[in-house]
């Protein structure tokens, strides 16, 4: 198995059309819509060296680009797709990095965003260090928000005055400088619900030298007993204090009520209330956290799942300025690692 990620060239121009087929193929899979492309265009972007390209054993296996805004101040990562039968080898990984230093080493002082509805993309974009924010702190050239046209949701942005839509939107800015070490003694808020992994996180910072508060949010899975030796439990683990939040009333006001009035099932089966449930404790971890003098937000999640997900994007839009601490998904550890450390 040979993988292969350069920038594209000029001798990659015979591959546009078939790019352009699986842009808009990928998009209606993703029931978008959006980002159609000419091939021209995709010329074009290999002759400017704005483009990369991959191969898996010498064949066509995936493709991103960029695209110049506002007299360089902008720069958006784009047409980022990897062919059906080369997934799962962690090259959209691979080609967003190849695309996003690409797009650093040709203009380095540019801030570069990337507007997507995917889990996955959004994982890999913040990792490369590209943050969640509005859409007013995006472009506001409107040959940007022109091609999101053909996107069957573009009405919704429209309706919102492009102020947000069901894409999330991620910004690298070289000029903000961002806090990214710890030091021993600093505080860390940790997201706490007694469990394995949880646990394992509040043992191993405290061990680390951090200080770690504890927090749950309650709602409604936990009755006082349960809060009672949860508590305890943080506090003989090493939490110098530990905090519940009784969240019933107000998850059910702001979303469950809404979900039952709705009948709202994914795939007409399985309740969304889960996933919903992890948005709204990440808001009100992300909110407590303002009120404590606590340098970095800590949660359990693994590399897999989309809990990751909801609570670093809420973390990173309503407390940008604290670390996000993952030392599960850091190390990769497994259940069996947790247990015997």
């Amino acid at each position: 198995m040979k993988l292969t990620v350069r920038i594209a060239n000029s001798d990659d121009k015979k591959h546009a059309s078939i790019i352009c087929k699986e842009i808009e193929s990928s998009a209606k899979v993703r029931g978008t819509g959006i980002s159609k492309r000419d091939p021209e265009y995709i010329k074009k972007k290999m002759d400017d060296g704005f483009s990369v390209i991959a191969f898996f054993n010498g064949d066509l296996a995936g493709f991103s680009y960029f695209e110049v805004f506002e007299n360089k101040n902008f720069l958006s990562n784009s047409g980022l797709i990897v062919f059906p039968k080369y997934r799962l080898h962690g090259l959209a990984k691979m080609i967003k990095l190849e695309i996003f230093k690409l797009s650093k080493k040709k203009f380095p002082n540019s801030k570069i965003f990337s507007i997507t509805t995917s889990p996955a993309v959004i994982k890999i974009n913040t990792d490369l260090g590209l943050n969640p924010v509005l859409f007013s702190d995006l472009t506001k050239s409107k040959k940007f928000w022109k091609g999101c046209k053909s996107c069957t949701n573009y009405d919704i942005l429209i309706r919102n005055k492009k102020k947000m839509c069901l894409c999330t939107g991620l910004l690298y800015d070289p000029k903000k400088k961002i806090k990214n070490s710890l030091n021993k003694g600093d505080k860390i808020l940790l997201a706490y619900s007694g469990g394995l992994d949880t646990s394992y996180c509040l043992k191993y910072l405290t061990n680390e030298g951090y200080k770690v508060i504890t927090i749950i949010i309650n709602t409604g899975v936990f009755n006082n007993k349960d809060l009672e030796s949860i508590e305890k439990r943080a506090l003989n683990i090493g939490a110098i204090s530990h905090y519940s939040i009784n969240a019933k009333e107000y998850f059910y006001s702001k979303c469950i009520k809404y979900l039952v009035y709705g009948n709202i099932l994914k795939n007409n089966t399985y309740p969304l209330s889960v996933s919903s449930e992890r948005f709204f404790q990440a808001i009100l971890i992300a909110e407590f956290a303002k009120n404590l003098n606590v340098k970095a937000i800590s949660h359990g999640s693994t590399g897999a799942g989309n809990d990751q997900v909801r609570f670093d994007l809420a973390f990173q839009i309503l407390c940008p300025n604290k670390i996000i601490v993952t030392p599960i998904r850091d190390m990769k550890l497994s259940r069996k690692e947790e247990v015997f450390f």
